[in-house]
């Protein structure tokens, strides 16, 4: 299953918004430093499948 993905970094509070079947938009409280935050989206995930 492939999905796309728009990463939100430095959000208020962290959520994933499903916007279609295969488009998901992720919020992450991490700030985009050093692969922090690419770090953050990729464990986040995780937790929804």
């Amino acid at each position: 299953m492939k999905i796309k993905v728009r990463v939100k970094p430095n959000a208020k509070k962290e959520e994933i918004k499903k916007i279609s079947e295969d488009f998901y938009e992720v919020r992450v409280t991490v700030v985009p430093e050093k692969g922090k935050a690419n770090k953050k989206v990729v464990e986040t995930p995780v937790r929804v499948f």
